[in-house]
């Protein structure tokens, strides 16, 4: 019994996939005429320990299917999530046409990757693909400079060497090079501890919201005698070092001014 329908998902997901920094490897693997078209997705990505630091070589999960192209698109914007890509090393993503997770992780081990899929072994699959193609690489891009081919472009990345611009695992490591050092720009970004007035007393006030648009609140925050600041608010009071209690609040709140307590009026 032959498929009825067929669809050219990679067509689709083309016409439809508007993410630049996200490329996808579409792959069309052998399939049974006889089930329905499935796609997975799978993408490469690294165990941290917390701070930016992988623990293990790469690897790459291969989710759950769907028989949906709608789904698979709505699938693909979670992978790509900003949020996600703050933890993870993002070099782009396989879409694989496969009767089932097992078929696209087979395929995946043929190509060196590292999978941690369960796979049935008593099962033979079709693993050599009929088709493969980058869906979202026009013509056309705008490359980097004429010293870099990278794509997407690195020009507000920095540019990486053409000879491994097509290396997931180069990319992926310039990538958390990358959080790195804006981490690094972050911390050195931050103000200096201010110091106790003669009394031993610093007084610091600032205002924080915690969603974009989201009512302010005011807050006070003060140095106790044990080094650790102490702020108001309904469930106070919280003990912070200084970089802990600056990078609550400038979290959702990077515009914040904050200002300190010079002077003290007696009432």
């Amino acid at each position: 019994m032959a498929k009825h329908g067929v669809i050219d998902v990679a067509t689709f997901l083309r016409e439809n996939w508007t993410d630049e920094y996200l490329p996808v490897l579409f792959v069309k693997l052998p399939t049974r005429d006889d089930r329905p078209q499935k796609w997975f997705i799978a993408d490469k990505r690294a165990t941290h320990d917390g701070k930016g630091n992988p623990i293990e070589d790469l690897w790459v999960c291969v989710h759950g299917g769907t028989v949906s192209p709608r789904n698979l698109l709505q699938t693909l914007g979670w992978v790509a999530s900003r949020e996600r890509k703050k933890d993870q090393p993002w070099t782009g993503v396989w879409v694989i046409e496969a009767d089932n997770a097992s078929q696209a992780a087979m395929y995946l081990r043929t190509q060196g990757e590292n999978v941690k899929q369960q796979i049935n072994k008593k099962r033979q699959y079709a693993i050599h693909p009929e088709t493969q193609e980058y869906i979202d690489m026009s013509d056309t891009f705008d490359p980097c400079c004429d010293n870099c081919g990278a794509y997407p472009c690195q020009r507000e990345r920095g540019c990486i060497d053409p000879t491994y611009a097509n290396d997931p695992e180069i990319t992926a490591l310039q990538r958390t090079i990358e959080r790195a050092q804006a981490k690094i720009d972050f911390i050195a970004s931050l103000p200096d501890e201010p110091g106790v007035d003669e009394d031993g007393v610093a007084v610091i006030f600032f205002q924080k919201s915690f969603s974009p648009g989201g009512r302010t609140y005011d807050y006070c925050a003060i140095k106790a005698g044990n080094g650790r600041w102490n702020t108001t608010g309904p469930r106070s009071p919280k003990d912070y070092s200084w970089n802990q209690l600056i990078k609550w609040i400038f979290d959702g709140s990077p515009n914040t001014e904050i200002l300190v307590a010079t002077e003290w009026v007696r009432i």
